[in-house]
């Protein structure tokens, strides 16, 4: 039998390369932007060599979904037959939040005329928007395979929930979040650049799959605690301070949008009543539901999340 934690590190890594690839890929295409005409120089071949990558990176970060969960499942002996296959065109080509990609990506071109526009050098305003162009496609491109296996999750009857996996390059909120037990149907707590990952579980084995936080902490040099946690608090926690009472004096950094509106993600808003109010009301006619909401608005009804992935295309 297939040992889970190399198939969800498998999973990660691939994930992690294709990241990684997306974001050396809009870089280039940045970086060949026109000063003296930005908007211009976009809208010829910038933007829209931006907008293919991302769009085929979220397509590959998707394709795996279902194999992935499939090989996690039956690695714990469970059952790994699925009701559907997982759409990788459905997670491709638009954002986490339903905004179009070009839309997204062009904000960056935004903020470097702004920054020009007040006095600030051009290459220092270009680099600034470049470094917002990295956070934002690899944060795309992550979520597309976060959702995609949310997705695939959603439709293995046998998974009972997910377990948090961090990696290498986890930041102190992340890390004291390791190992943390969810449900098949909740969503999955990222901020920029977040590179963590849900491994799938069943429920008779759900307590033998944690991963502990001091663990990981243990493993990192002081040099590398220092640059996660800060000085002080890494300093705190070797002395034997509380991990999570030291990482969650600190507030808000988990922080994403939802149709639009900014959703706050910490360790002190996580209950599902903050979730049930973003559900829609009324017709959803010419609104694709993102996979966040289909399973807010499904409420732990199995059935019905699987109905509304099947009915917004995630599922085929």
């Amino acid at each position: 039998m297939t040992d889970l934690r190399e198939v969800a590190l498998a999973w990660s890594r691939h994930q992690a390369l294709i990241v990684r690839s997306a974001t050396e890929r809009t870089a280039a295409a940045w970086s060949g932007l026109n000063p003296a005409d930005l908007s211009g120089s976009w809208a010829a071949f910038a933007g829209p060599a931006m907008v293919r990558t991302v769009a085929a990176a979220q397509r590959f970060a998707a394709a795996g979904a279902t194999a992935y969960v499939s090989a996690a499942v039956d690695a714990q002996g469970g059952d790994p037959a699925s009701e559907a296959e997982v759409s990788a065109t459905a997670f491709s080509g638009t954002a986490a939040d339903g905004r179009s990609l070009g839309g997204l990506l062009y904000e960056p071109v935004i903020k470097a005329k702004m920054a020009i526009a007040s006095g600030l050098p051009v290459l220092e305003s270009l680099a600034r928007a470049g470094s917002e162009v990295s956070m934002l496609v690899s944060t795309e491109v992550a979520d597309a395979g976060r959702e995609a296996a949310g997705a695939a999750m959603a439709a293995t009857r046998s998974v009972h929930g997910y377990v948090r996996m961090v990696s290498g390059s986890a930041c102190s909120r992340c890390i004291i979040l390791a190992g943390r037990h969810y449900r098949w149907n909740a969503s999955f707590l990222r901020h920029p650049r977040c590179a963590c990952t849900g491994i799938p579980t069943i429920e008779n084995r759900a307590k033998d799959l944690t991963t502990d936080p001091h663990e990981f902490f243990s493993r990192l040099s002081p040099a590398q605690q220092d640059a996660r946690f800060g000085k002080a608090d890494a300093q705190a926690i070797r002395d034997g301070a509380d991990m999570n009472q030291v990482v969650n004096a600190h507030r808000g950094l988990y922080q994403t949008q939802v149709f639009g509106r900014d959703v706050q993600a910490t360790t002190e808003g996580m209950s599902r009543r903050g979730l049930a109010g973003q559900r829609l009301a009324g017709s959803t006619k010419g609104l694709r539901l993102t996979v966040t909401q289909i399973y807010a608005d499904a409420a732990g009804d199995r059935d019905l999340a699987i109905s509304l992935l099947r009915r917004y295309g995630y599922l085929i």
